[in-house]
């Protein structure tokens, strides 16, 4: 370790500032093309939305775990889409303390367009990036959230 030469750190060039900034700019996109459509969701309501349509019903903090949010971020954010009509919430059957999340007429509505619109949107953020290092990206991404899971 101590013959190591010392790198520089580049705040810039830094993982954390890429990983970002990045996700930062595909949630405007995004949030920019669901505009243009119509769509009156944001990114993370929608990103809750696309596992609700693959698992209706599950519980608040089965959502909170998916998306690593802490318990008030994530029930501001439900509040907000309960509010809007995106969502239902109900006590649990086992847990009284603990609220299972539905979909509701007006959210199974935006399925077919919104998922169209995300799919135009990744299109457009990957035009020209070589696949085989999406690829591996995706897979370090994947390793470094592992990774971080395990401290």
């Amino acid at each position: 370790m101590h013959n190591q030469k010392k790198i520089k750190y580049n705040f810039n060039e830094s993982l954390g500032f890429i990983l970002v900034k990045t996700g930062r700019l595909i949630e405007n996109r995004l949030r920019y093309n669901f505009e243009n459509e119509n769509i009156s969701i944001t990114p993370q309501q929608w990103s809750v939305l696309t596992h609700l349509w693959n698992e209706d019903g599950i519980s608040q903090q089965k959502i909170a775990n998916v998306f690593s949010k802490d318990k008030t971020s994530m029930t501001r954010l439900l509040n907000n889409m309960e509010k809007n009509g995106f969502i239902l919430r109900e006590q649990g059957i086992k847990d009284k303390r603990n609220k299972n999340i539905f979909l509701t007429e007006r959210s199974t509505e935006l399925k077919e367009i919104s998922i169209k619109v995300a799919q135009e949107t990744l299109a457009e953020i990957i035009d020209g990036v070589d696949s085989n290092n999406l690829k591996i990206s995706k897979q370090a991404l994947k390793e470094i959230c592992a990774n971080i899971e395990r401290l």
